[in-house]
């Protein structure tokens, strides 16, 4: 093992995750823990009977399969251990939950009993009442809400000990082992979770109630199917009293409900899962639990100080916490704790990160807080300084500490706080700093953890972000193909749009919000824009898919910005080029007219031909009317779509290119053209507003008789040929197409169609068929596919149809059928349908049709209908849309066991058991628009009430006056204010309103158009919406700089050298280094002008009066040189000879 560890020791910076199965679990994590580029250790024990407590001591290291280690249980832990203030916190508790529920006073008055009368040993009994409280205690569990939890904190504690009271009789009296049940209903994915995981432990959130009976467990269960959405599940709980583990109990004796036997498990209890299996018989999934030992319960070092307790708690559990609500919790016992500064020390020191504790730049605030506490003996503050240096010097070692100084921006953005936000794709990170912070003060990270992944609080390579008002910030997650949105304080993100639904990303590198929250992307891969609606997600901008030039084309895109008018810019890059898109509608409502049209309605019988074959050539086989009044015609001769402006001879466009005889066709809210290609080409084709080419919006294999566009955005064809009508989200990549009505067989029943031609789809998406050859128009509810036919053979209605072909709405929902066979306009009479246009037969004479297929309303009720077999286009005008006679129904009442209101169309028959009575009533009926509205206005002559509308409704808003009109729709019209608008006034047009001038500033108005605003002081221009930045005309002295204030300014000064209020004022230590550094100064300058002036004098001695006296000097020198040499020694040579005698 050693030996593979230096081995990972130089493995560089290769980021790397273990999965440990290995028995020397504890020596393996102690070799590899400290290594830099090992981001998780995990541990895999399938054996619950081991104890993992050790990793605690290795924050990266997290056991799978074995629950103790998650971050909820310890917070839990952390909240049966804080020694609450419990009389304050009940107090704050009732407060916030009394702001909540204001507008319940049953629960206004349960929180009032709870204040008054709530003790420690009344838990249970609250918990087992049948009040809000318990349920709102295990919601706030159950979705982790900490904030809440904690207010809760001190209610927790309390069942806990109760609990433990209620443990320790049961374990003595109970069977060791037990088995408890408790049913539930249970979404489809959470119980194959169960099935398949592979790692079978789970730990409770919140308070788990079960029943000791199985009866009371699968009274409530209802069978359910394995595909079913919804599963009812029955948990069978085994559970062995002698184990240790989290307290539990049986309520029996003491809960408010005295005929219940449940046993209550505590948040954090933990099971593992021994089988998930669906019973066929029962009809529900049985789960079976088995209780296991708790080896994580934190346990605080308990002192007789409850500061020491305190100390102990936050820094022995919250400090090693970490979850994205640590900040919040921090802020909670800062509140509750005001006067124990050193929290927010402990605070300042932990930051969310990656499931470990990273200590970033505000280290030095912690231990200057820290610093205070120096010499507090009851803290013991030395300790937690040192732990401090020494777990700041361990993550500088690792390299987990992110240096935010040296990041680069991709983007930038600025929040309504004036908080800077920079996102940095080559760091993974999202940081953020405050413009009014001080110039010291670091950046700190809004989202990422610098690491390249996909996980919730990970990023990989982030671009585009923005903010919105509710300070929630959204992020082109580019590399992860995802939006994510990050919630204020929090580190875990949610996908709000990505890799899978109906909106498949690739690559988005900018984000904007609108005004409405509408999100919109520059989809940089993808070559378009999308965006946001009220029906999901649709594309805006280069929709066909292909890159491109033209001018409906994108080549990756990569940023965008809209100007005031709703127009957006888009940097086209590759196409080296910037693109500005005009904004063609702003309105989610109906591309098509639904005028009010009355009962008693009349249309001039003759009609006024707009075109004929000279204009759209033979067989005009469909005519559209969108909200702007502009005309469409499809001209199959012609292979094209002709389209004309409101009151225009001129065609302003012509929609051509791979059409072949288009019959029907729709125009979506944006002006898209949806056009029928299906005769020859087999596909729906669509044509985006000034676009000069089509794409594909749907594969069809046949023609569509009839188009329609629903308010969700589905892309409906009748297909006559094939006897059904199909739908397509237009939201979807995937081309693939739904069945909605009929079977593709012939037939008369309420499941089949024949020969379908027109169709309609109403607000509630409900859809119209025009059932050509069965003679009927069928009516399917939403997702059911019987119909009910609601005219022509098989309803009430008396009027007969032959061949119905196409069908329109009125606001009010009134239907208009155009009638092929006997060439005439069927719409709603005041008994029942009546012929409208056409009634004379069919022909030629412009009172005539013959054989139409299309009909539309403008937006005044004026009729267009597709004469097809007079090779013409007609135009209906309408003559009068109201109804002037007034019935007076007289009528005495007498409420008895059974009482009849007459009226002129119906009989109803109720029942009242009041007194008798007698009213003298007159029921006023008047028509407008199509609609017909009554007042029921009592007559009382011997009482002062009045009968008029206006005094009985008081319908005019804005101070307007109301005046009886019976020839309005309503029976009163509203005479309005300047600047007020609409059939009630209701419509404020005036130029001041509550979002004109901003910052408090107070708008004036200055005509009925034009206003000026008053600033409060510190904002100006013409909205208030500027800061004025006092730094224009200050300067800072001394190399200070100035940073604006709300109406003020501040020099930040240099390191303390300098203060004031422009820094003009130099510290007294400043002005002695100044006055030394001057000194010496003067002394090097002194001495090197003596050097000058000494060379200076030397040299005149020499040159100008031949002295040298360093000539003289050198002389001495060189000749006493010469003397040593010529003084050498001398050299005595002695020769040994060998001298013989003689």
């Amino acid at each position: 093992m050693s030996n593979y560890s230096k081995i990972w020791r130089n493995a560089g910076s290769i980021c790397t995750t273990f999965l440990i199965c290995s028995r020397q679990q504890k020596e393996f994590v102690s070799l590899v823990h400290q290594l830099p580029h090992i981001s998780k250790i995990y541990i895999h024990d399938p054996n619950e009977q081991n104890d993992h407590t050790w990793i605690l001591e290795y924050p990266k290291s997290e056991v799978k399969g074995h629950p103790t280690v998650s971050s909820w249980p310890k917070f839990i832990n952390f909240l049966l251990q804080v020694p609450y203030p419990k009389t304050i916190c009940r107090l704050r508790l009732v407060t916030k939950l009394k702001a909540y529920y204001r507008k319940s006073s049953a629960n206004v008055n349960t929180l009032n009993e709870f204040q008054d009368t709530y003790t420690s040993d009344q838990a249970i009994q609250w918990y087992t009442r049948n009040s809000f409280l318990y349920r709102l205690l295990n919601q706030s569990l159950r979705q982790k809400n900490a904030g809440l939890a904690f207010l809760f904190g001190f209610y927790i504690q309390d069942l806990y000990r109760e609990l433990e009271k209620k443990h320790e009789k049961f374990i003595r009296e109970e069977p060791r082992i037990s088995t408890f049940y408790r049913g539930q209903i249970m979404n489809r994915h959470e119980v194959e979770q169960f099935r398949e995981t592979l790692f079978p432990y789970i730990s409770i959130n919140s308070f788990f109630s079960t029943a000791r009976d199985r009866t009371p467990a699968t009274f409530f269960l209802g069978p359910s199917q394995p595909e079913d959405k919804l599963q009812s599940v029955l948990f069978e709980i085994e559970v062995d009293t002698q184990m240790k583990s989290r307290p539990y109990g049986d309520l029996s004796s003491e809960t408010y409900m005295k005929d219940e036997s449940e046993i209550l498990f505590m948040p954090g209890t933990q099971f593992k899962i021994q089988s998930a299996q669906y019973d066929a018989t029962e009809q529900f999934w049985i789960i079976k639990l088995k209780l296991i030992r708790d080896h994580a319960v934190f346990k605080c070092f308990q002192s007789t100080s409850e500061r020491r307790t305190l100390k102990n708690c936050i820094t022995g559990s919250l400090h090693t916490l970490c979850t994205e609500s640590t900040k919040y919790i921090f802020d909670e016992l800062m509140y509750l704790y005001p006067t124990e500064k050193w929290i927010l020390g402990v605070k300042k020191g932990v930051y969310w990160m990656d499931g470990s504790c990273m200590y970033l730049a505000n280290y030095e605030a912690a231990l200057k807080i820290w610093m205070e506490f120096a010499h507090d003996r009851e803290l013991n503050s030395l300790s937690d300084m040192a732990r401090l240096h020494k777990n700041i010097g361990g993550r500088l070692k690792e390299g987990s500490q992110l240096a935010v100084e040296h990041v680069k921006c991709a983007y930038l953005f600025i929040d309504i706080n004036e908080t800077l936000y920079c996102s940095s794709d080559n760091r993974n990170i999202v940081i953020k700093i405050s413009l009014n912070s001080t110039a010291n003060t670091a950046p700190s990270i809004a989202a990422g953890n610098g690491t390249n992944g996909s996980n919730a609080y990970m990023l990989s390579s982030p671009l585009g972000i923005c903010v919105d008002a509710n300070l929630n910030l959204y992020v082109a997650d580019f590399n992860n193909n995802r939006i994510q949105q990050f919630r204020p304080n929090e580190l875990n993100a949610t996908t709000v749009v990505g890799t899978s639904g109906t909106m498949v990303l690739n690559g988005p590198s900018d984000i904007l919000l609108d005004a409405a929250g509408y999100l919109f992307i520059v989809d940089h891969k993808n070559n378009r824009i999308v965006g946001s609606s009220l029906n999901g997600f649709r594309c805006i901008v280069g929709c066909s898919g292909v890159v491109g030039a033209g001018s409906e084309q994108l080549n990756y895109p990569y940023s965008f910005s809209f100007d005031s008018y709703g127009n957006f810019f888009v940097a086209d890059t590759y196409n080296q080029r910037i693109q500005k898109f005009t904004l063609a509608t702003n309105s989610c409502g109906l591309s098509y007219n639904r005028p009010k049209i009355s009962s008693c309605t009349t249309w001039n019988s003759n009609g006024v031909t707009i075109g004929d074959n000279d204009t759209f050539g033979a067989l005009p086989d469909s005519v559209y009317v969108d909200i702007n009044n502009t005309l469409y015609v499809a001209a199959p001769i012609l292979n094209r779509i002709l389209v004309w402006p409101e009151d225009s001879v001129n065609v302003s466009r012509d929609i051509s290119g791979g059409l072949n005889e288009p019959y029907s066709m729709f125009i979506s809210t944006i002006g898209d053209v949806y056009v029928d290609n299906g005769m020859y080409n087999g596909r729906v084709d669509k044509w985006t507003l000034n676009a000069t080419s089509s794409v594909v919006a749907m594969d069809v294999n046949g023609i569509c008789y009839g188009l329609f566009i629903d308010v969700n955005d589905h892309l409906y064809c009748s297909l006559g040929a094939f006897q059904m009508v199909i739908k397509k989200s237009l939201n979807d990549s995937v081309n693939s197409t739904t069945i909605v009505a009929g079977t593709g067989t012939a037939g008369t029943t309420p499941y089949t169609l024949f020969g379908p031609r027109g169709i309609f789809v109403d607000l509630e998406l409900n859809l119209y068929v025009a059932d050509c050859f069965n003679n009927r128009i069928q009516f399917f509810l939403m997702n059911n596919s019987s119909a009910t036919t609601i005219v022509g053979n098989g309803s009430n209605e008396m009027i007969t149809l032959l061949y119905p072909i196409a069908i329109v709405f009125d606001a009010d929902g009134h239907l208009f059928i155009l009638d092929y066979g006997s060439s005439r306009v069927v719409g709603p009479g005041f008994n029942g349908y009546r012929c409208i246009i056409g009634c004379m037969g069919s022909g030629s004479a412009s009172d005539q049709l013959y054989q139409p297929t299309s009909l539309s309303f403008d937006s005044y009720g004026n009729l267009f209908v597709a004469d097809t077999y007079n090779n013409r286009v007609q135009k209906f005008l309408l003559i009068t849309n109201s109804c002037n006679e007034s019935t007076t129904l007289q009528n005495t009442l007498e409420t008895t066991a059974n009482m009849q209101l007459i009226s002129t169309n119906a009989v109803k028959t109720t029942t009242s058991s009041l007194t008798t009575l007698q009213i003298n009533s007159n029921t006023v009926s008047y028509q407008s628009g199509g609609q017909q509205s009554s007042a029921f206005l009592p007559s009382c002559p011997n009482c002062n009430i009045s009968n008029v509308t206006c005094d009985i409704l008081r319908p005019c808003q804005n101070n307007a006056t109301c005046s009886s009109d019976n020839t309005t729709l309503l029976g009163y019209s509203c005479k309005c204010l300047p600047g007020f608008n609409g059939t009630q006034c209701q419509y404020n047009y005036r130029p001041c309103q509550s979002s004109t001038c901003l910052n408090n500033g107070i708008c004036n108005e200055t005509s009925n158009t034009t206003f000026t605003c008053s600033c409060s002081s510190g904002w100006q221009n013409s909205h208030c919406e500027t800061k004025i930045n006092y730094c224009k005309a200050t300067t800072c002295l001394n190399r200070g700089v100035c940073q604006p204030l709300l109406l003020n300014y501040t020099c930040q000064c240099f390191s303390g050298s300098y203060s004031g209020q422009h820094c003009e004022i130099t510290s007294s230590r400043t002005v002695a280094f100044q006055t030394l550094s001057k000194s010496f100064a003067y002394i090097v300058i002194v001495a090197i002008i003596s050097t000058a002036m000494f060379i200076i004098v030397m040299d005149v001695l020499k040159y100008g009066f031949n002295i040298d006296p360093a000539g003289k000097d050198l002389l001495k020198r060189k000749q006493a040189k010469k003397g040593s040499r010529s003084r050498r020694p001398g050299i005595t040579r002695y020769i040994y000879v060998n001298a013989l005698p003689f």
